[in-house]
């Protein structure tokens, strides 16, 4: 399976978003991302009024996203007003998808995820380890985890301290993806050790890996994505994918 690309979007202000919106308008037919992560959490400002513009000007499906500052995030405010947030940026049916944590607050996910069902929005809910990564056990009991909460898409991110941990974690995705019950599953090992991940995990399950553009990163070992669609084009278009 050929993961899907996303190109996160971190501009600071709407002036910033628009120039990396901007940036991804501008790459060539089937050289741009198949879709956008906005990580509302970096911006200030009017955030459901904005979406529009967003939207209006690349037509790709987005995933809203208020990463908290604990899982590699900027957000810092209290749980009520990121609920109220994401409530606003669901009202304005412009979001395919929404991440929320899994170590998030219970009462804003009960409320997010029943949001958005009703609006036929997909959650994505995720878990980012920036520290190291667990055993091939753990990674797997966590993806569970997520699907038994009732995500539509589960997301598991670790940094890498050896060879082996990457190993350990696309052998945990291939045993999701191979499992009865699992839902559609985005893994990534993360920093220079983990690039591999990014580019090879659909081989093992993995439905979309991020890239970057203008040189900004969402996340440690995230590529360029004209390197990205050109390392990608050698392994899975060798496989007929």
């Amino acid at each position: 399976m050929r993961p899907k690309i996303c190109v996160p979007i971190m501009g600071k202000n709407k002036k910033e978003v628009l120039e990396r919106i901007q940036a991804v308008s501008a790459l060539p037919e089937g050289a741009g991302p198949d879709l956008l992560e906005w990580r509302a959490d970096r911006f200030s400002g009017d955030r459901a009024g904005l979406l529009r513009e967003i939207r209006e000007k690349t037509g790709l499906p987005l995933i809203f996203t208020l990463r908290l500052k604990t899982e590699g995030g900027f957000y810092e405010g209290d749980e009520k007003a990121r609920e109220e947030a994401f409530l606003k940026a669901l009202e304005t049916d412009l979001i395919q998808y929404a991440d929320i944590e899994q170590a998030g607050a219970g009462e804003l996910k009960k409320s997010v995820m029943a949001e958005a069902a009703a609006r036929g929005v997909k959650i994505i809910m995720s878990s980012h380890n920036f520290e190291d990564t667990p055993s091939e056990s753990e990674i797997l009991r966590a993806l569970r985890d997520m699907g038994e909460e009732g995500a539509d898409i589960v997301k598991y991110a670790a940094m890498p301290r050896a060879a082996a941990d990457v190993l350990a974690l696309l052998s945990a995705t291939a045993a999701y993806a191979a499992s009865p019950d699992a839902r559609p599953a985005i893994t990534i090992s993360m920093g220079r050790l983990g690039i591999m991940s990014r580019v090879n995990g659909g081989l093992f399950g993995s439905a979309a890996t991020f890239a970057s553009i203008m040189g900004e990163v969402s996340a440690p070992g995230q590529i360029p994505i004209a390197d990205l669609r050109r390392a990608m084009d050698m392994i899975y278009n060798q496989r007929g994918d």
